[in-house]
């Protein structure tokens, strides 16, 4: 499957998601202190270590993710695989990639499967959300 880009109102929706988590004071990031989360330095892995890494956590239970670079850019669906090779080539500096359901005209978001990637060397895995957020999917 190619790359496919989405409606902005899907990258709305996630954007939407990720406000209910808590956030860095400086409000660029994820606050993954208060967070149940796995994260990986990059150039401490290989290509499909990092793909063994992220089918390891729950983003990896998806055949397909959707990533967002900002909430008012078109977000990008494609394989999970493709994802998670190329998350720094798609999404062209800090983002997220969410795991998947279906491919349906309304895609169904799980949401909280989610990775970020700092636009460097760090992807940080959700492992689990907080139980107020949890109902909200």
């Amino acid at each position: 499957m190619s790359r496919r880009l989405l409606e902005i109102a899907v990258a709305s929706r996630l954007n939407g998601l990720l406000m209910r988590l808590p956030w860095s004071r400086s409000g660029t990031r994820l606050a993954w202190n208060d967070l149940s989360h796995a994260m990986i330095l990059l150039p401490e892995y290989s290509e499909e270590e990092v793909l063994a890494y992220a089918a390891s956590c729950p983003l990896g239970r998806h055949e397909w993710a959707v990533l967002l670079k900002a909430f008012d850019s078109p977000p990008v669906l494609t394989t999970l695989v493709d994802a998670v090779r190329n998350f720094d080539e798609i999404l062209e500096g800090p983002g997220y990639i969410f795991g998947v359901d279906s491919l349906g005209l309304d895609e169904s978001f799980v949401g909280y499967d989610l990775a970020e990637y700092d636009g460097g060397d760090r992807l940080t895995f959700l492992l689990n959300p907080p139980i107020d957020v949890r109902s909200d999917v």
